[in-house]
């Protein structure tokens, strides 16, 4: 590893001999300036050793030497045209060390580079850049890289969100049209080149859902590897996997660093997180599904065998004129939740569908049941009585009759075990829906549970395992295709 004694600031005799070299001057200066300076250049000396001492002297105080070991294994010592890819688990902060803190002290010692931040949509990687940018206007950093003889000026030249150029870059290199630090969502970038393209948390929870998504995640970085790439420049790719059929299985990473790995979490909060707690009201909160455990902790993935629905069939849902059929599964206290699952006829054997999870009482769904009813010609919507013995689907009837709407309201007594019924009903009729494309993406939807969400009901369906607590999404569906062509008596619609 080089030391920045290449530099010429080892030592600030070093320095000062340069500046006395370059401008033929003899530098006056006194015993505290001489300290002060020293202090500085050890600094250099210790961010280039020690990189997460430079997140924490900007404010990232959680990072520890793994990090800073990250940093150096995706950063430094690189061939021309060397690509690299590291893969840890969520909540580990490698965005925050690797992209960000490795960006500036990569920048810190090389200010002529030209760094290319990609994310999935541009406004993410803007809101990276602008950090690092930030960070160049702390007084502590400006005191600091006074000490560099690179160090030319941290005035922006050009200062766009998209696109930033300081003035310690060179003037030579002053006239490219790329800036120091440029970003970029997963859109092409023709006629701009780097040295440095790094690749940050692309792979999303949408990869999980959707194929569509994850095949274009796979075309973008083979554009930007064989295409954009200019052939002494360098990859970096850093993330979490979210499917087994994602880019992290064309592209693996050279290491990788799971939740029992890296140190960040005790045993104890390891455990909460597979498998839930009871907080201090006495409620259990649940833990991460098995699946979701598996890729984005362990960086493992369950066996295909083990998993009951594929990828689903997905297609831009039509409103028509044909009927529609609906089953609710009523949230009323505890932790998991409510689920809708409506089914739409089509002028072939296939059925279009859409489904939603809700994290609320039932009853604070009522308007978003009758007003889809209406929107959508459903005849009959079908829910269990178990629980309410009737009172929701009495609240209903009443309602829909207020509201003219035609939709009748059935109950049912369950009396079948609900990991059963999906991998029986479920598995059975699965594939001759297709699905909402707006379900597959999460952009758009509701994150705080009080509305209906059709993401989450799909991505509970997608990572459903035998004996999985957050069932609801795929038991309303089980259901309503029991209800439709089976019926709970034998005698289905169909």
């Amino acid at each position: 590893m080089p030391k920045i004694d290449n530099y010429g600031i080892q030592t600030c005799r070093s320095y000062y001999n340069r500046i006395e070299e370059i401008t033929g001057a003899r530098v006056a200066e006194t015993e505290e300036a001489i300290k002060e300076r020293d202090i500085r250049i050890k600094m250099l000396q210790l961010i280039w050793d020690r990189p997460e001492e430079l997140g924490k002297l900007c404010g990232f105080r959680d990072l520890i030497p793994m990090h800073g070991e990250w940093i150096k294994l995706m950063w430094d010592n690189l061939e021309p045209g060397e690509d690299r890819h590291m893969m840890a688990h969520r909540g580990s902060l490698k965005t925050s060390s690797v992209t960000q803190v490795g960006t500036m002290r990569d920048l810190v010692f090389n200010p002529n580079h030209r760094i290319a931040i990609f994310r999935p949509a541009q406004g993410q990687s803007i809101d990276v850049t602008r950090v690092v940018r930030n960070w160049f206007h702390l007084p502590g950093i400006i005191a600091m890289l006074t000490e560099c003889p690179l160090y030319r000026g941290l005035t922006e030249i050009t200062g766009r969100e998209k696109s930033i150029k300081w003035e310690f870059m060179e003037p030579e290199f002053r006239s490219r049209k790329e800036g120091n630090l440029d970003s970029w969502g997963m859109l092409g970038t023709t006629g701009y080149h780097y040295d440095r393209m790094v690749l940050c948390d692309l792979i999303t929870i949408d990869d999980r859902t959707s194929r569509a998504k994850r095949e274009k995640t796979k075309a973008f970085i083979r554009e930007v590897k064989n295409n954009i790439k200019d052939p002494k420049a360098n990859v970096l790719m850093e993330g979490t996997t979210w499917h087994m059929e994602d880019a992290t299985s064309e592209w693996p990473p050279d290491f990788t660093v799971n939740c029992y790995q890296s140190g960040l979490r005790t045993e104890e909060e390891i455990v909460k997180m597979r498998d839930g707690y009871t907080d201090k009201q006495g409620r259990h909160v649940p833990g991460l599904t098995k699946v979701e455990f598996a890729c984005n902790q362990l960086l493992k993935h369950i066996a295909s065998d083990d998993q009951i629905f594929g990828s689903p069939n997905y297609e831009k849902f039509k409103r028509t004129k044909k009927p529609s059929y609906m089953h609710i599964d009523g949230k009323y206290k505890g932790d998991h939740t409510g689920a809708i699952t409506l089914l739409q006829k089509r002028d072939d054997d296939l059925w279009g569908g859409r489904g939603w999870v809700f994290e609320n009482h039932v009853d604070e769904q009522y308007e978003f049941i009758i007003t889809t009813c209406l929107a959508h010609n459903v005849r009959i919507c079908w829910m269990e009585e178990n629980a309410d013995k009737g009172l929701v689907l009495r609240d209903l009837n009443k309602l829909a009759k207020e509201r003219r709407c035609k939709t009748k309201f059935r109950g049912y007594h369950e009396s079948t075990n609900k990991d059963t019924k999906i991998q029986s009903w479920g598995k059975r009729h699965f594939y001759q829906v297709m699905w909402d494309k707006a379900m597959s993406l999460s952009q758009g939807w509701d994150t705080t549970g009080t509305q209906p969400n059709g993401h989450a009901y799909i991505n509970q369906v997608i990572m459903y395992i035998d004996g999985e607590e957050l069932n609801d999404g795929p038991d309303s569906m089980a259901s309503l295709f029991r209800c439709m062509f089976e019926g709970n008596n034998g005698e289905g619609l169909w």
